[in-house]
């Protein structure tokens, strides 16, 4: 199977990906490489100038020069729908910050894990439902294309659509994960305890 990542950098301005330096996400990224290629097929998608850096210390052919075309790029979680749209056969989707230590075999969609939903207005104003438990995409995994690529495409749609009033970093950072709860309900299996682990906040 495939295990992807998306390295955006918004045009060379930002390789740390959330880390406290570049070395530090680069010596992450380097071991956790290592890890997913016993298990998996793995490709990084990359702007150019993230491509470029990457290539520096990950073999060439695992890295995908990709051009994200974000029509509103406030919305920063759409690289990573982007990356995902261009997927033609089953795929995890792993956040630069995460690693998977097993091989994990699913059958529909794969979540990192559910956590606790949430009703913020500017989500109902988008047309989307406040649920009890919401999809966590810091990994997420697709068998079924069809179901991806109609996530993929509300997504799109979502960011063109939606009112400029309302685009704050509390309404961006879980839409994409509240709509596809929105699409899926409580349906995705959640990745097994210990076969994974995902840096964040203060964890970096």
């Amino acid at each position: 199977m495939r295990l992807i990542q998306t390295f955006y950098t918004r045009g060379g301005s930002d390789y740390k990906m959330g880390f406290g330096s570049i070395d530090e996400m680069q010596s992450f990224l380097t071991d956790s490489f290592a890890i997913h290629a016993k298990n998996y097929d793995v490709y990084i998608y990359a702007d150019k100038q993230g491509a470029e850096y990457l290539r520096t210390f990950l073999p060439v052919e695992n890295v995908i020069e990709t051009e994200f075309k974000l029509p509103d790029a406030r919305f920063w979680n759409h690289a990573k729908i982007i990356t995902q749209s261009l997927q033609t056969e089953a795929y995890i989707h792993c956040d630069i910050d995460a690693v998977i230590y097993d091989k994990i075999e699913f059958d529909g969609v794969l979540t990192e894990r559910y956590r606790a939903g949430m009703s913020m207005f500017e989500y109902q104003f988008c047309g989307l439902s406040p649920v009890a438990r919401m999809i966590c995409s810091g990994i997420l995994g697709f068998t079924d294309m069809r179901l991806k690529d109609a996530y993929c495409l509300r997504f799109a749609e979502l960011v063109i659509n939606w009112s400029a009033a309302f685009v704050t970093y509390q309404s961006l950072w879980t839409v994409e994960e509240l709509l596809l709860t929105n699409m899926i309900g409580d349906t995705a299996m959640e990745m097994p305890v210990n076969s994974f682990k995902h840096l964040q906040g203060g964890r970096k």
